[in-house]
């Protein structure tokens, strides 16, 4: 039996012209890419569309964002077996769903881990996330790159060389998932659940913060699983 074809989404194909630019040499790693209003005139989209293809991207690790410093292309190995990946994971949202669950079981591990192996150094670092998540916030921005950095200090707190190591290889997918999931949400949410994570790992509570983490992957996974089924 032949399934119905879906219409193309704009977002997808904007996707494509970024990877062809990739794939040709015209964009490199280190390159900033225009603005999202440069990006909204030169394409002739709305500003929703340019959005969800940066989110497509950075999703699978191709560009990156930085706070007040535009976005940039990221990826270090550009070959044509990548581009070809990325193409597919760009439209594969059952793939974008399933990476939750790679997160809940590696993520809530990390915070019970961290609850109990944490080090001064760790929380001083998890608390300077937040503050630049704040920061960030209060300049109109996501907070992708604090928020990113919260979840990648309680993997290192978790001090298991093992699990840090699965997580590095990870690391474009899950912290890309991550950026996804915050896209249609209040910044100021993420900032209260981090803040309570942050509790549970300073008072070494290794099951609460286990709790915790996993309650925030699955608030996270149920906003993901609304913008992939409504976009």
């Amino acid at each position: 039996m032949m399934e119905p074809v879906k219409k193309k989404r704009v977002y997808e194909d904007i996707v494509q012209q970024f990877l062809q630019k990739i794939e040709s040499g015209e964009l490199t790693v280190g390159d900033k890419i225009p603005t999202e209003l440069e990006l909204v005139e030169q394409l002739g989209v709305s500003r929703t569309s340019i959005r969800e293809a940066l989110r497509a991207m950075e999703l699978i690790g191709i560009v990156e964002s930085k706070v007040g410093g535009g976005t940039y292309v990221k990826h270090l190995s550009m070959d044509k077996a990548f581009l070809n990946l990325a193409r597919v994971v760009t439209k594969d949202e059952k793939f974008i769903l399933d990476m939750f669950d790679v997160r809940i079981l590696l993520e809530t591990y990390s915070a019970r881990l961290a609850a109990k192996n944490r080090t001064d150094q760790h929380l001083l670092a998890l608390r300077q996330s937040i503050e630049t998540l704040k920061e960030d916030i209060k300049n109109n921005g996501f907070g992708l790159a604090a928020d990113s950095l919260f979840h990648k200090t309680v993997a290192e707190a978790a001090d298991n060389s093992a699990l840090i190591s699965i997580l590095t290889l990870c690391s474009e997918l899950l912290s890309s998932s991550i950026e996804l999931a915050n896209a249609y949400v209040n910044a100021l949410d993420i900032v209260s659940e981090h803040e309570e994570m942050y509790n549970a790992i300073e008072q070494r509570n290794e099951k609460l913060a286990e709790k915790l983490m996993r309650s925030h992957i699955k608030r996270a996974y149920d906003r993901t699983k609304f913008i992939v089924t409504n976009t």
